[in-house]
């Protein structure tokens, strides 16, 4: 598999991640469970580490590809 199409394949899997980090939060709030909403809070960042890391790899790419065509 491509580098990028991994990429955008685990963007999308990220996407999903944050759903249900979100549900995670309102579900702890709504039921007052401090807990459990620390524990969505940092699966909530966790996820948002990962999507900030794929971002960096698309500019990566992006410019590795950018380097290549100059080349060419």
């Amino acid at each position: 598999m491509k580098g990028s199409t991994r990429n955008y394949l685990n963007l999308g899997t990220k996407a999903f991640a944050i759903r249900t980090a979100v549900q995670q939060v309102r579900l702890a709030r709504r039921e007052d469970d401090a807990l459990r909403l620390l524990d969505a809070v940092l699966n909530l960042l966790t996820v948002a580490t990962a999507v900030a890391i794929l971002i960096r790899e698309f500019r990566e790419h992006d410019d590795l590809s950018d380097a290549i065509e100059e080349v060419t």
